[in-house]
């Protein structure tokens, strides 16, 4: 009876509440409207984000075929720089080749000449004929050829240009000749009283030799009673106390 009383009673209050419907003309309420407009909003951001991703893309595309295309140049111009290396290490090469073979050339050509230094001069100016007489009479108080022996054997001899110099610059009638003068310095240590004679070479030898000769200097003061000498064309040979025989300590 309470439970058929209870759903009267409700039935009658919903019946009796009239329902509201909203006209088609009427404003939506505040919050609705608010809605609307951040949907609205948030439509266009999106719309707005789709059309620079898309522009991101091509222009990504774009990118990706200038770096594609700038590896291929990049490639090519390796391969030239490889290619023109190889031609620069060739031509390098074969400088370094005709250099050396010039050189050779220049000092075999010089065998027959040699440089003596500090024999006095007869005077302040000196005449070829006189630089001769005076080398010759030198070879000849050092030797058991005559002074005539060894003018025959000089085609010619001159003083270093500087004033006062006293080195002579000889040309012998044959490479032997020269050889000789050499041989009778060899046998004095290399000097005769001041006198020291020197061969002549082309100026990149002389400059290796030059080197070669200040490491000499060097392992001179290293090691004590050492034997050095330079073999042609820049070899510095060396034979420390208690070795045997010579050996190469440095090339230039």
């Amino acid at each position: 009876m309470e439970t058929e009383k209870r759903n009267l009673s409700t039935s009658s209050l919903e019946e009796s509440a009239p329902k509201r419907e909203r006209r088609e003309d009427e404003e939506p309420p505040a919050w609705a409207r608010s809605l609307i407009s951040d949907v609205a909003n948030i439509n266009n951001t999106t719309n707005a984000l789709l059309i620079s991703v898309n522009d991101l893309k091509h222009e990504l595309t774009k990118v990706k075929g200038d770096v594609e295309a700038m590896d291929v140049r990049l490639t090519r111009l390796e391969l030239k720089d490889e290619a023109r290396d190889e031609e620069v290490a060739v031509l390098k090469r074969e400088n370094k080749e005709l250099r050396a073979a010039n050189d050779k050339l220049t000092d075999d050509s010089l065998r027959d000449s040699l440089s003596i230094h500090n024999i006095p001069r007869t005077g302040v100016r000196e005449s070829w004929d006189e630089t001769k007489r005076v080398l010759a009479k030198f070879l000849s108080e050092n030797s058991t050829e005559t002074e005539a022996m060894w003018a025959g054997k000089i085609s010619r001899a001159h003083r270093g240009n500087k004033p006062g110099a006293t080195v002579m610059h000889v040309l012998f009638k044959d490479w032997e000749y020269a050889q000789q003068v050499k041989d009778l310095f060899r046998k004095k240590q290399g000097k005769i009283g001041a006198v020291f004679v020197l061969d002549k070479f082309s100026i990149n030898t002389q400059e290796r030799r030059n080197k070669a000769q200040e490491r000499r200097d060097i392992e001179r003061k290293k090691v004590p009673f050492s034997k050095l000498y330079i073999k042609y064309p820049a070899v510095l040979m060396c034979q420390r106390p208690g070795e045997k025989g010579y050996n190469a300590i440095a090339t230039f």
